[in-house]
């Protein structure tokens, strides 16, 4: 992995390099009653672990995709825990990097458009919790056919634009990543 870091930098020298979805974090998952907010201890070891990596990498990257049968308190308890992790591990390079959050515009369990609400809440917990931005994620899977882009451009125009639109102004990253020398 730090090969290709490097093999990816001399390559692409302008570009900004890091893994998908890492640091991991696992939190949120099993049943309601094993459920935490933070990740575990164990992972958080594992993550100091290879900090090889996110030393190596311009940006940190963690996966915050919900599901739809986690309460929209236990969605944002699952952002929170997973930048927190992130901006944990990013502290700790030098120099700090930036964390950039990916979240699916669907959940993973139903392939349903994330709602208004949902939305509002996700964006407002990465900021809260550090996150210098997001990067919005799907599928080929999700525009393959002509229903499914017709879909999601009324999804575009009534839900997901207004909403990006209100927060964008406050909600920037410039100046993304310095390569890492």
């Amino acid at each position: 992995m730090e090969r290709t870091l490097l093999l990816a930098r001399q390559q692409r020298p302008l570009a900004a390099w890091g893994y998908y979805a890492f640091p991991y974090c696992f939190n949120m998952n099993g049943g309601a009653s094993g459920r935490s907010e933070n990740c575990s201890p164990d992972v958080q070891r594992e993550n100091n672990r290879i900090m090889w990596l996110f030393d190596g990498s311009d940006i940190i990257f963690p996966s915050v995709y919900l599901r739809q049968k986690l309460s929209p308190s236990e969605r944002e308890q699952l952002i929170r825990g997973r930048v927190r992790e992130a901006i944990r591990v990013a502290q700790r390079t030098k120099p700090r990097r930036k964390v950039l959050t990916y979240l699916r515009y669907v959940y993973t369990d139903t392939i349903q458009y994330l709602t208004e609400s949902d939305w509002i809440n996700a964006l407002a917990a990465m900021k809260g919790t550090g996150s210098d931005g997001i990067i919005l994620w799907g599928s080929s899977f999700d525009l393959n056919t002509r229903q499914k882009c017709t879909s999601f451009k009324a999804y575009l125009d009534s839900t997901l634009g207004p909403v990006l639109s209100s927060l964008q102004p406050r909600y920037v990253v410039e100046n993304l990543a310095e390569p890492s020398t």
